[in-house]
């Protein structure tokens, strides 16, 4: 069943014993209809693949940068219910194979829009990205929505983001066919 909603109406209605990755908002329904709701940290980060074609923008490290600045992973957690901890990295920053990296993710808006005007980018001249993504599968907790909090937190420091939405197969094939579309 690729619709969340639907999956926690298979359940709640007892066709179903389990499911993964219900909306957040369902889960006080969830919990209050006796049903189990177990979370664990796990190493499931949403990594976006940069497109690296001869037009991207994303061959200047400012751009990299501020869009890594722009995104408030906290808000992010918390329209996922608190069912997810920011990412700061690949793995957690507890990990020992976190390291020390030069550049510290954070929420930072201001040197996000900095970086932007550095790079020849600001309110009359947006940085215009794609993003693809997938309505669902692969354990993905709430894609759409997900991405389109950060298309809003992107548009906020000087992206303008596009998105293509796709079932799960057709962006693994994509990808791995590596084209842009």
């Amino acid at each position: 069943m690729p619709d969340a909603n639907t999956r926690v109406a298979a359940l709640l209605s007892g066709e179903i014993d389990w499911v993964e990755a219900p909306p957040p908002d369902t889960v006080p329904r969830l919990k209050q209809q006796g049903m189990q709701v177990v979370s664990n940290v796990y190493p499931h980060v949403w990594p976006y693949w940069l497109s690296y074609t001869a037009d991207s923008p994303f061959h200047d490290i400012r751009l990299r940068k501020a869009a890594n600045l722009a995104i408030d992973r906290e808000g992010l957690c918390q329209l996922l219910g608190g069912l997810a901890i920011p990412a700061r990295g690949q793995v957690d920053a507890s990990h020992r194979w976190f390291g020390k990296p030069a550049f510290e993710i954070k929420y930072d808006p201001a040197a996000a829009r900095k970086l932007m005007t550095e790079a020849g980018y600001g309110p009359a001249r947006r940085c215009k990205v794609k993003f693809l993504t997938s309505n669902a599968g692969s354990g993905q907790m709430q894609p759409l929505p997900m991405n389109e909090f950060v298309q809003e937190n992107l548009g906020q420091v000087g992206f303008e983001v596009e998105i293509e939405v796709v079932d799960w197969e057709a962006l693994r094939a994509r990808r791995r066919a590596r084209r842009r579309r």
